[in-house]
Order: structure tokens, then sequence, then C-alpha cells
């Protein structure tokens, strides 16, 4: 099996993101970038526990290699169930 890591290529090298926890799925994806005024965003999903069977990914960005998941576990009200199965898949600057 597989396992994802959140990478990025610039100028032939390749640079590693932090995702989340190590699961069987492992760190993240990333799924656009783009840069603007010198600062890389990237946006994905990354891993949000460190169950390493059952951990879930969730929408994410990163802005110059920073993790930062888009829903605050702490925001989400009690018995919302499956909130964390999320990935955001591209970037829009005006």
């Amino acid at each position: 099996m597989g396992m994802s890591y959140t990478q990025y290529w610039k100028n032939s090298t390749i640079h590693d993101l932090p995702g989340g926890p190590l699961t069987n799925f492992g760190t993240g994806i990333a799924n656009d970038i783009r840069v603007m005024d010198g600062d890389v965003m990237v946006v994905g999903e990354a891993t949000r526990d460190t169950s390493y069977f059952d951990s879930q990914e969730s929408a994410c960005y990163w802005i110059n290699g920073e993790l930062h998941y888009l829903v605050d576990q702490n925001d989400v009200p009690d018995g919302l169930e499956d909130w964390y199965w999320s990935s955001a898949k591209g970037i829009f600057i005006e």
C-alpha cells in the first residue's frame, strides 16, 4: 500500500510540507499551489489524529510551509458526525 506525503517542486528541488500524524494513508496530499507576493500557498488535505488505521483526512492549507486546517476541531458542534471528511481542491486569488 502506498502512502501520500505533501510535497512541491521549486527550482528543481523537492520541498516537503508538514502533514498530519503518520497513518496508513500517509500524512497528506497537495491539490493546488500558488505563489503571491513571495508567499507559497498550497491546499489539500492532511490527517487529523494519531490513529494509524482510523485517522481521517481534512481540508487544509499551508502558507510558507505552515499547516493550517480549514475547520478547527474546537469549533465543531457536539454530535456533528463526519465533519472532518473534506478536501481543499483549489486556490483562487483575485
